[in-house]
Formats: C-alpha cells, structure tokens, sequence
C-alpha cells in the first residue's frame, strides 16, 4: 500500500512540473514569434509614439481622379468654330424626330446659334427629362439671335417614300425654311445628306446630337414639337394612348390596335402594321393634312 501511495505521488509531481513548464514555455514561444515578426521595423525612438499619422485617402483619391461633367455641360461648338473660321457665317445643324414609331409624323429641325450664344443643357434631346427639353426648347425658341424652322413629314408620306427618304427629306426642308440668311453650311446628324445638300455645303455627322451644339439644339425643337404633336392627336384618338407612348409599339400601343385597328396617322408599312394593308379615311378636321402645329412651334 505505502508503495502504491508513493508511486501515485511521484506521477502526480511529474504531471505537475510537466504543466507548469508548458505554461512557461508556450508564451515565450509566441513572444519570440511576434519578436521575429516584428524585427524589420525599427523601435520608436524614447518620447515618441508607434502609432502612425492618420492620412486623409479620401481627399488624395478625388485630387487624383479626373473632374466630371457637370450636368449643364453641353455638347461640343467646335465644328461651327471651325466652319466659322473657314469664312461660314450661316452655319446650321439638323436633325429629326420620330423615325421609330408606328404612329405620327417624323419631324424635323433646323438650328443656327450665334457662336457668342450659350445656353445650358444643350445636348442630345434624349438625354434630357422632358420637362428639361421643355425647357431649354423654350429658351431656343424665345432667344432674339437664334434662327430655327421646322419641317413635319406625316405617315402617309412615309408610307409612300419610306422612313429614310422622309427623315432626310425633313431635315432638308427645315434648313430650306430657315428665316434670315440661307444655310451656307449644314451640319446633319447620322450617315448620310439630304437631297440637294452635297459635301461642299453641307457634313454628315454620325451621333451629331451628342457631339455638335447646333445638331444637339435641333434635336430638341423637333422632339418637343413632335410630342406635342402627339399631345394633340390623343385628344382625337384618345383610345391609342399617344400622349404616353408617342407612337412607339409599347405593349399598351399594340393593344390599342389589336382592339381599334390602325387610326389615319398609322404607318401601315412599318412591320406590326403590314398584315392591315387598307389605310383608314381619314377623319374631317380642320387640320392641313391632319396637322396643326402649336403656336409657339412656328418658326420664328
């Protein structure tokens, strides 16, 4: 028994001392470890502190990255400065509206703004709400110094010489219309010229509407006239909803002619509207050609 007692106390000594060494040389471990870690860096000098000044990443990375357009920035004048050095003094740009829908007139504008003339917002019109386009329209429209026509093509016309012809046909009329001095050079927006317009006097410029001043301008005058337009026709066919949709095959437009059939201001040779090849009568009005436009979007 005492030597079964003895050999107990001896196990149970060496346990004990076996624990407490553990417990001695496990922290010294990880010390030495975080003491390797930390080698490279140099000791803070007495008096001084380790911890870093703090630095402010935010105002570095806005000082580093570029400036952004800001909202009112408008499109690019340099083309007219251009022409205007070249000894042009009656440049204008064109552009059109409406060669989408399955509804409504394709309608066109023409612009000449002085180069000494800024207005805000000036860019290509569908990137504007439509209470900015109203607004800037009203702006170009009102200003003394700025000359501008309009030319409407409606869809029985475009049903007979096609969309192209008729938009082409529309930017050409509303330069030929301009008040004043006659276009001595015409900026158009997209690939190709209007009838009579060749590249002596006249420039195609593929996304005009976002790059030229002029073109940009126009593109706002015919959007706001055309939508409103298509305002007045919805009081005449108030069951197409075009004061919506503006004549775009939207799914509530196609409905409406699912369940009316097309209306005389439908394009019949436009896809959706193909399959119905008999044109409406149109509707006695007091309207030229079914057309009447606002007053303030007579030419000034």
């Amino acid at each position: 028994m005492d030597k079964c007692l003895r050999r107990s106390t001896r196990i149970a000594r060496c346990l004990a001392s076996k624990t407490e060494g553990e417990a001695v040389s496990r922290p010294r471990k990880r010390l030495k470890r975080a003491s390797n870690a930390s080698s490279p860096a140099q000791a803070p000098a007495q008096g001084q502190s380790d911890v870093q000044p703090f630095q402010d990443v935010t105002n570095a990375s806005a000082a580093a990255a570029p400036a952004k357009k800001t909202r009112k920035e408008s499109a690019s004048k340099d083309l007219e400065a251009a022409l205007h050095q070249q000894g042009h003094t009656s440049v204008a740009g064109t552009d059109e509206a409406g060669r989408g829908p399955l509804a409504g007139p394709v309608v066109a504008a023409a612009c000449h703004i002085p180069l000494d003339v800024d207005i805000d917002w000036i860019r290509d019109s569908k990137k504007l709400t439509p209470a900015r386009r109203k607004l800037v329209f009203t702006e170009l429209t009102t200003h003394p110094r700025i000359r501008w026509a309009i030319k409407v093509v409606d869809a029985g016309v475009i049903d007979k010489i096609n969309i192209l012809r008729a938009a082409l046909d529309a930017m050409g009329g509303a330069a030929s219309a301009m008040p004043g001095p006659a276009v001595d050079y015409l900026l158009v927006d997209g690939p190709y010229l209007p009838q009579g317009w060749d590249t002596t006097r006249a420039q195609a410029v593929v996304r005009g509407d976002s790059k030229c001043y002029a073109i940009a301008a126009a593109s706002i005058i015919a959007k706001v006239t055309r939508d409103r337009l298509m305002d007045d026709y919805d009081v005449q066919w108030p069951q197409y909803g075009f004061a919506s949709h503006k004549g775009y095959g939207t799914r509530e437009h196609m409905q409406a002619i699912r369940l009316h059939g097309p209306c005389p201001i439908h394009r019949m040779t436009f896809a959706p509207l193909k399959a119905n090849s008999s044109r409406p009568a149109p509707k006695t009005s007091r309207r030229k050609n079914g057309l009447q436009l606002p007053k303030d979007c007579a030419p000034c």
